[in-house]
C-alpha cells in the first residue's frame, strides 16, 4: 500500500496542476483532494472545467486504466470521460454530487439500502459492458484468489457497520464467481437478495 501514497502532497499537487495545464491548455487553480491526501489522485479546478488528475507509480497500470476508461466510457458506461493522457498523468472529468459514504451517512435504513442496490447494480452495468467491449482479455486478476474477490464484495458490510448503516444481503458466493476472470462470459446475478 505504501507505493501508492504521495509523499509530498503540495509537489504533487503543483505537478498535477501542471500536467492539466499542459495536457488541456488552460489556466490551473485550486488543487485539493476528494478523498485522502495520500490518494494519487487530486481534483483541479481549471477556468470552468473541474477535472480529476491521476498519476500512478507504474507506467503499465496508468497505461491500462486510461485504456479502460475510455473504452468503458466509448461503450456506454457510466464512468468519466478520459480528458487526456500522456502515459504519466490521466486527467478525466469530474463528476460533480455527493460520495455515497457521505450519502449514506444521513440515509434512513430504506434509502441506504436503495443506494447500496443501485451502487451494486451499476457496478454490475460496467462489468457487462466492459466484457462486451472485449476489456475481459486485456487487463489482468486484480485478486488471485476467491478470498480477495470475497473481501472486496464485503465493503458494503465493512463501511455500512462502523457506520450503522444496514446493508444489504448479498449473494457473495454468485458474485466471486461472477468476478472471477476465469469464470464464463455473459452470465450475470441478481445483486440483492
Amino acid at each position: 500500500m505504501a507505493a501508492r501514497r504521495v509523499r509530498d502532497p503540495r509537489a504533487f499537487a503543483d505537478q498535477a496542476a501542471a500536467a492539466c495545464e499542459r495536457l488541456l491548455g488552460r489556466k490551473a487553480g485550486d488543487v485539493d483532494w476528494p478523498a485522502s491526501r495520500s490518494r494519487r489522485s487530486v481534483r483541479v479546478r481549471l477556468d470552468e472545467l473541474t477535472v480529476i488528475a491521476t498519476c500512478r507509480k507504474r507506467e503499465q497500470r496508468s497505461r491500462l486504466e486510461a485504456s479502460v476508461m475510455k473504452t468503458l466510457h466509448e461503450h456506454g458506461a457510466p464512468v468519466p470521460a478520459v480528458l487526456a493522457y500522456d502515459g504519466a498523468w490521466l486527467i478525466q472529468e469530474y463528476l460533480d454530487g455527493e460520495r455515497l459514504p457521505q450519502v449514506l451517512m444521513d440515509s434512513d435504513p430504506a434509502r441506504a439500502h436503495a443506494l447500496l442496490s443501485a451502487a451494486a447494480s451499476g457496478l454490475a452495468d460496467i462489468h457487462r459492458i466492459g466484457t462486451e467491449a472485449g476489456l475481459h482479455e486485456k487487463v489482468v486478476r486484480l485478486g488471485a484468489t476467491d478470498s480477495w474477490l470475497h473481501g472486496l464484495i464485503d465493503t458494503p458490510n465493512r463501511i455500512g457497520t462502523p457506520l450503522d448503516v444496514p446493508v444489504p444481503d448479498l449473494d457473495i458466493d454468485a458474485l466471486v464467481a461472477t468476478l472471477n476472470p476465469n469464470a464464463p462470459r455473459g452470465t450475470y446475478v441478481n445483486l440483492v437478495v
